[in-house]
């Protein structure tokens, strides 16, 4: 009795910390031609439709069959302007490994959940 309670309490733990295994915070690292640059957004998923924060800009995307696509107005402090920023990106094994894209500027990106 008390290994099936502790399965069920361990199975509700899993749907509260984001099951999808996308829902949370991330950090991101991106290969620039600048150098590694990081960033450390959130993603929220409900069906297929990714919304969250990265750095004060609203996340727009969708999440479908591991692979993550976002396409979303960034601005640039640094560069003083806004562009879309996109990401494709494939989930696997806790991992995001993909590619970025913000004005011309583009590269190679990996994550980790926090």
């Amino acid at each position: 009795m008390t290994r099936f309670v502790w399965m069920c309490g361990m199975f509700l733990v899993a749907l509260t910390v984001g099951a999808d295994g996308l829902s949370g915070k991330w950090n991101m690292s991106m290969e620039t031609p600048g150098g590694e640059r990081t960033a450390t957004p959130t993603f929220v998923l409900e069906g297929e439709t990714v919304t969250g924060k990265w750095d004060s800009s609203q996340v727009k995307g969708t999440f479908k069959e591991g692979k993550l696509e976002l396409d979303f107005p960034l601005t640039s402090s640094e560069a003083g302007y806004q562009a879309a920023f996109k990401v494709s990106a494939k989930l696997e094994n806790g991992t995001l490994k993909g590619s970025w894209s913000w004005a011309t500027y583009g590269g190679n990106l990996t994550g980790k959940k926090q």
